[in-house]
């Protein structure tokens, strides 16, 4: 009786979350309409507290089920345990005595709120407005002795396209590929370079104001490049994306730049650092006047009425072009009489029609007091990391406890961050390694009574159907995929050892179903 009410059970979610989205949605907010939704750490924790108990394990919460989409998100939670509060309070008291030890007193970083504390008490802070500037970086680099990628040119200009700031940059190592294609750095260029990446750091603190908005394409790796961080940017490869694919596949600025502004960059005669910070201001600038919408294919934006409109409003349907000045002549530094920009390599560039600023980053650096001094948000981020470890790897726990093993039956490499240690209290079974899906669940269940605890993921579209004798089975059902998945199911189901803890949740776009039962 009771194995004819779990496969009925199951036959019904499986049924519902597949083939009557609306009918199943409709039966869970009747029945689990009221309390908290929980997501994927909180389901995580929930099985973590069933296999390993309360010992320093945040008690869950029980609560109705959220979308479950991500499966990288939902993995990640699972293979790492969530401490309660007791166990990070202990793991944090026992980082604080080594430095005690070490110092001689403690580290008062310790001590300072996170940035989410202080917002969740209301703090105040910088804020940044509407009449907030903008400032547009973009960085080059060479590949040299010291790293894979550094510094040698930067250019930073305001919201009205000025230079502020236009250097060559001594690396540390010395280069061994300028990469000219795509930097536009020659060997010649850096000939009696001394402007080093402490002075440039310094010079853009002096120069960006506490409120200053950053634009550019794919900022990190500029602030990679520059050793900095900032708190309020604007990544035009995050706001523009017409391929609706905006995490995985970035539009590269050459050709977010031809789209929408109808100009050439990065052209055959190489890259100019002002270019891009140009083309990413102009393109950011587009982008705030137009709307959120504009320019995300995922948000329902489309590139053909974006035409069409241009069509209505210009006549021709060209994008209005830039106007260009004639060439302006280098103006010397005011301080001490040296350059102010660099001598760009590409023929007609866009840089030699701009006035450069009035001091070099050297005078910038020795004249300027900065309304923010020298404090590196570096800082706080570091601090906010070492408060937020609030989670172990499983393995931590399943090592303590010589009763405990876990076999993990999911495609791990593909979306864990980091792999556990494989071993005898942890073994993997991939299912991609196997020929068929039932080959893979045959495996498995004549090895579940070897672990404690079986994290399995089934592909429901890698399900091989049931053979047809006829066109419908003994009641009368037509046989299909659904109907071989509840007979996976049930075949771990029956692998499974009594008053064992089975929760399956089914998870398609549009919902997820939690079945949970004590076999």
């Amino acid at each position: 009786m009771a194995k004819r009410e779990m496969r009925k059970s199951l036959k019904w979610d499986i049924d519902n979350l597949f083939k009557s989205p609306e009918t199943a949605e409709a039966e869970f907010q009747r029945k689990f309409s009221s309390g908290r939704f929980a997501d994927s750490e909180d389901l995580a924790n929930l099985i973590h507290y069933c296999i390993f108990g309360s010992k320093s394990i945040q008690k869950p919460r029980w609560a109705t089920i959220s979308q479950h989409s991500d499966r990288k998100l939902f993995w990640n939670s699972l293979m790492n345990v969530r401490l309660d509060l007791k166990e990070q309070i202990k793991r944090k008291t026992d980082r604080m005595q080594k430095t005690f030890d070490l110092l001689g007193k403690f580290d008062r970083s310790h001590f300072v709120l996170t940035t989410e504390q202080m917002a969740e008490r209301n703090f105040p802070y910088k804020k940044i407005t509407h009449s907030s500037p903008l400032y547009s970086v973009d960085c080059e680099m060479c590949e040299t002795t010291h790293a894979n990628r550094e510094l040698t040119r930067i250019s930073l200009i305001d919201e009205k396209q000025n230079t502020i700031l236009d250097t060559l940059v001594k690396p540390r190592g010395e280069i061994t590929d300028y990469v000219t294609r795509y930097s536009g750095i020659t060997a010649k260029m850096m000939e009696g370079v001394t402007t080093t990446l402490e002075d440039v750091q310094r010079a853009i603190q002096n120069l960006l104001p506490p409120d200053a908005i950053l634009v550019g394409h794919s900022l990190e790796h500029d602030l990679g490049a520059m050793k900095m961080t900032h708190p309020f940017c604007l990544d035009v490869c995050h706001s523009l994306n017409y391929t609706n694919n905006v995490f995985e596949n970035r539009n590269s600025l050459k050709s977010l730049t031809e789209m929408f502004l109808g100009e050439q960059i990065q052209t055959e005669y190489g890259h100019c650092s002002y270019e891009d910070a140009w083309a990413a201001l102009r393109l950011a600038q587009l982008k705030i006047q137009e709307g959120i919408v504009f320019g995300v294919a995922s948000y329902g934006w489309k590139y053909s009425q974006y035409r069409e409109e241009q069509k209505l409003k210009n006549g021709d349907g060209e994008i209005l072009k830039s106007t260009q000045n004639s060439a302006a002549a280098p103006i010397p530094c005011t301080g001490c009489l040296g350059p102010t920009v660099v001598g760009c390599t590409v023929v007609n560039c866009r840089c030699r029609f701009v006035a450069g600023p009035a001091q070099c980053v050297a005078c910038c650096v020795r004249n300027l007091v900065s309304e923010e001094g020298d404090f590196d948000w570096r800082e706080t981020l570091e601090v906010d990391l070492e408060m937020e470890r609030v989670t172990s790897p499983i393995e931590n726990y399943v090592k303590k406890d010589k009763m405990k093993s876990v076999l993990m039956g999911f495609e791990a490499p593909e979306v864990l961050e980091k792999m556990p240690e494989m071993g005898r209290k942890i073994h993997l079974k991939l299912p991609s390694s196997f020929p068929t899906y039932s080959s893979f669940i045959d495996n498995v269940a004549s090895e579940m009574l070897n672990d404690s605890a079986i994290f399995i993921e089934i592909d429901r579209k890698k399900v091989e159907r049931l053979p047809r004798s006829s066109p419908e089975d003994d009641e009368g059902e037509v046989v299909d995929n659904s109907e071989a998945l509840n007979e996976i199911l049930e075949k771990l189901v029956a692998a499974t050892t009594k008053n064992a803890a089975i929760m399956m949740i089914f998870s398609s776009p549009s919902k997820n179903t939690l079945f949970k039962n004590i076999k």
